[in-house]
């Protein structure tokens, strides 16, 4: 599980890094907000509409020795079963790969954080509120020339910053914009336009609410805030249809994977029958665990998944509930290989 959640981070991580060849632009360093990473992290740059929140630490994941090794075994058994049709060995080697497939000027490694905002009422409309910002050491010349070489490519000035449109098709354009030397913004008008109204101290940030809580509470390898729509919270039983914020985080420390998921309430005894039924539903679990003959479930299995289930931690503050799992290397590695001995039709590689 460890390798394939790796697999979709690299996966992110190369679509995010082609695609910021094609969002550059110039702009006004002075603002009501220093553009930081610190900064974009804590969410000081989230324009106050925006209900979705993403995050993903692109130096720390590739930058990880645990990953790169992963990494670097996955791609071997991948290899050696696809020899027709290799992936790059390492990490590396892959971002050298994606350098050359952009034409060689920009280097990948050279971008640290992504963050995505939104607003999720807008998402069943032709252009969503939806925006991403991009932290980095990149050369600003460079991808300013990168740019402007695209063709119908237009340029506006917006409060001291230039504001290019990139046509994608004959009905849709992405807004272009540079917060600082080392911080890109893209995405729809609105959106861009919101970041820098928000850069300038000329808009509310988020600043509070159930989604900047979930998402200041989350870890920081990567980490998703949304807010529940209405229609979202109506299709749910109680107490669930009184949830009106879910967060996701993975992080990394030493030799622990720490998963972690937040719901906020709309009060606090919501939120305690809420914590009340997910744990009747853990100690369920592993009691039909234990009730299983050996030759469905052997008794190794048993321990192994009765423990994980007894490490997860469920709690309440106020009107949240919290739910957090830590997990050693070694641990989900057992995992997988458990994983892989219950059910070996399930194409997982051992890490």
């Amino acid at each position: 599980m460890w390798l394939i959640r790796l697999v979709v981070f690299l996966a992110v991580v190369a679509a995010v890094v082609v695609g910021v060849y094609f969002f550059v632009l110039k702009g006004d360093e002075e603002g009501g907000v220093e553009v930081t990473p610190d900064a974009i992290e804590a969410g000081e740059l989230f324009p106050a509409s925006a209900d979705f929140i993403a995050y993903l630490d692109i130096e720390s994941i590739l930058g990880d020795a645990d990953v790169q090794s992963s990494y670097q075994q996955f791609a071997q058994q991948y290899n050696l079963a696809n020899p027709s049709a290799p992936i790059p060995a390492t990490i590396d080697q892959a971002l050298l790969y994606l350098q050359q497939q952009a034409g060689g000027q920009v280097d990948p490694g050279d971008f640290d954080t992504v963050v995505m905002f939104a607003d999720v009422d807008t998402f069943d409309q032709d252009l969503p509120y939806v925006g991403v910002i991009i932290t980095g050491t990149f050369d600003k010349a460079l991808l300013e020339d990168m740019i402007e070489d695209q063709q119908g490519v237009t340029s506006s000035d917006y409060k001291g910053f230039t504001l290019y449109k990139v046509p994608m098709d004959a009905q849709t354009q992405i807004a272009i914009a540079f917060l600082s030397d080392s911080a890109i913004v893209a995405g729809t008008e609105d959106a861009v336009k919101g970041a820098i109204d928000v850069q300038k101290g000329d808009a509310d940030a988020l600043a509070s609410g159930g989604v900047y809580d979930a998402y200041n509470s989350l870890g920081c390898w990567f980490k998703i805030a949304v807010g529940l729509p209405s229609d979202a919270q109506a299709g749910m039983d109680a107490p669930f249809n009184a949830m009106d914020t879910v967060g996701f985080s993975v992080d990394k420390s030493g030799q622990t994977i720490t998963l972690k998921a937040i719901a906020h309430f709309a009060n606090a005894t919501s939120a305690q029958n809420a914590q009340s039924m997910i744990t009747g539903v853990i100690q369920q679990a592993q009691l039909y665990i234990q009730a299983q003959p050996d030759t469905v479930i052997p008794a190794q299995a048993k321990t192994m998944l009765t423990n994980l289930l007894t490490n997860v931690s469920v709690t309440t503050s106020d009107s949240t509930v919290t739910a957090q799992l830590s997990l050693t290397l070694t641990e989900i590695q057992q995992l997988v290989s458990l994983v892989q001995s219950l059910a070996p039709y399930i194409p997982i590689p051992t890490l």
